[in-house]
């Protein structure tokens, strides 16, 4: 048999000696663990060599002869084995093993538990902004989709009107065509203008459509129309404001709008002005 036996001596962590029987359990965090062990050979201590490895973590055998001695900083939380291998250089055969088990405890973020809350708080993130977003997509749907429809059914309400009173005016002048001139040119000129107003209409449901909100406030949508109705009738449109803007619905300021272009448009179709002026008064109440 081997007739010295290598053992663990001591076991430092920190500098701090800890049992170095049974399993040494380190604390969570950065640390440095030494493992000191020998085996007496006092009459030729020269001739005896060390082999160690920590099963876990070192990939191969370390090789020692005099420094009896392992240190390891900062191991990652796990469950290790060291084991330490001595041998007589002056014998043709024998050796001798000692051991001891080691287990770094890890910090409350390094848990299996943790990871998965994290994982789980992470998706649950994603899926509210998500959901978030989503919703946010479907009140701008919702809110356009009206719109639109709104717009649209204006519009359809103004082209089937305009060309029925169209149609009722040509029928009318087919019907007087010859029994009284007069009244054909009449009805006519009148075709000309119904038409030329249900054009109007639908161009302007036209512009609502691909303007239908109020970013810039009552005021900026007024700016704009007159601006479009000054450059088709090409009489100026001036808009005055006084007062600091109030912030109103945009169904308010859709009605207002309303009111504010038929009162240019019948301005401008009955009384042949060189210019108009819109006044916009906001007051406090």
């Amino acid at each position: 048999g081997y007739r010295f036996p290598v053992r663990v001596e001591s076991v430092l962590v920190d500098g701090k000696s800890v049992p170095a029987t049974g399993e040494v359990t380190v604390a969570p965090g950065r640390h440095r663990v030494e493992i000191e062990f020998t085996a007496c050979n006092l009459r030729a201590p020269e001739r005896v060599f060390f082999r160690y490895k920590l099963e876990g973590y070192d990939a191969r055998w370390n090789d020692l002869t005099s420094h009896r001695a392992a240190s390891y900083d900062n191991l990652p939380p796990a469950s290790y084995r060291f084991r330490v291998v001595s041998q007589d250089g002056s014998m043709d055969a024998g050796s001798s093993e000692a051991g001891i088990s080691i287990v770094v405890r890890p910090a409350f973020y390094q848990t299996g538990l943790f990871y998965g809350l994290a994982v789980l708080i992470a998706i649950a993130g994603v899926a509210g902004v998500f959901l978030y977003q989503e919703r946010l997509a479907r009140q701008r749907y919702n809110l356009r989709l009206s719109e639109r429809t709104r717009i649209a059914r204006e519009m359809h309400d103004t082209v089937v009107q305009g060309c029925v009173g169209v149609s009722t005016l040509i029928e009318a002048a087919v019907g007087s065509a010859r029994s009284d001139q007069d009244l054909m040119l009449e009805c006519l000129d009148n075709a000309r203008i119904h038409l030329r107003l249900t054009l109007d209409e639908a161009r302007q449901a036209i512009t609502d459509l691909r303007h239908d909100s109020f970013e810039n406030g009552l005021h900026g949508a007024l700016s704009e129309l007159a601006k479009t109705i000054s450059g088709e009738r090409g009489t100026p449109v001036i808009l005055e404001v006084a007062g600091p803007e109030a912030r109103c619905a945009d169904s308010v300021n859709r009605n207002l709008l309303l009111v504010a272009r038929e009162a240019i448009r019948n301005a401008l179709t009955h009384a042949e002005p060189t210019a108009v002026t819109v006044h916009l008064l906001f007051t406090r109440s």
